[in-house]
């Protein structure tokens, strides 16, 4: 197993075993711990990080959160492609195109599915995986983008 998968399945655990339906991780250490380093970092000099990580109860087993995350990033990026494509963007403006529309689901669903009575489970584990996520691929698709 690897460590990340790891240490998200020990908070599940203790979250179960406390009752909870999740645990929340927004301290710059924290998020590092769970994410192997990486940052959440805007503000140094504050100890909450931009960005926060839950971890539910049921940890990583459901598929649909990674079907989700998939198909947000991968279409987004495919409608990125197809709307530079139309508007015949190059550069920088391409990237922003692309990289915008595949960025990682945002907060406002875990809002829009509580305030609805919807899967609130699913909306946070996907919004949080998919933050992690494109808190990898984005720098990495900067390195693409001409100066």
């Amino acid at each position: 197993m690897h460590e990340i998968e790891e240490k998200v399945e020990r908070l599940a655990r203790l979250a179960a075993a406390r009752g909870l339906g999740g645990i929340l991780l927004n301290t710059q250490p924290n998020f590092a711990w769970l994410t192997g380093g990486r940052s959440n970092q805007v503000d140094g000099s504050r100890e909450n990080g931009s960005g926060s990580l839950l971890v539910s109860a049921r940890g990583m087993r459901r598929p649909e959160v990674i079907a989700a995350v998939v198909l947000r990033t991968g279409l987004g990026a495919l409608l990125g492609l197809a709307l530079a494509w139309l508007f015949h963007l190059e550069g920088t403006g391409a990237a922003i195109a692309i990289i915008g529309a595949a960025a990682p689901i945002g907060f406002t669903s875990v809002v829009l599915s509580a305030r609805e009575g919807l899967d609130l489970d699913l909306a946070a584990s996907a919004a949080a995986i998919s933050v992690f996520l494109g808190s990898l691929w984005i720098p990495l698709a900067m390195l693409f983008v001409p100066r």
